[in-house]
This record gives C-alpha cells, structure tokens and sequence, in this order.
C-alpha cells in the first residue's frame, strides 16, 4: 500500500490477513496425508490425476507442524 494509512485501510489489511491464517490452516491440512510425497508416488497412490478430493484416513484434516509450530 503506498500513502500514509487510514482507519479504514488498517482495518481493511487486518481483515485480510486475519482471512490469510485460516485459509493457510486449511491448504496445511488438505495436504498433510501427502506432505513430502513425490509428485510420482501421489500418481501411484491416487492415480494418473494424483488427488482431486479429500484423501480419507486418520490424517485427513490433521495440520502439520508448519501451522502448528511447536
């Protein structure tokens, strides 16, 4: 943002990047059950379109520890 800061600019960036954490939150879980899975070993395990919905299992929803740092 360039100029100097209104009420309403402040409040317009704080909702924004309060809209930030749980939207990261949310991709952290969807893609825990494949963290640090090979683009080749998601093909094997889910097929030649790799993931194209909720992966089912005791991890799906989980977050890691990038959303929450210990």
């Amino acid at each position: 943002m360039s100029g100097p800061w209104t009420r309403e600019s402040a409040a317009r960036y704080r909702a924004r990047l309060r809209g930030c954490l749980p939207g990261g939150a949310l991709g952290d879980a969807l893609g825990y059950p494949i963290e640090f899975s090979s683009v080749d070993r998601i093909r094997q395990v889910h097929g030649r379109h790799g993931i194209t919905g909720l992966v089912p299992g005791r991890t799906a929803g989980w977050a890691s520890s990038a959303t929450t740092p210990r």
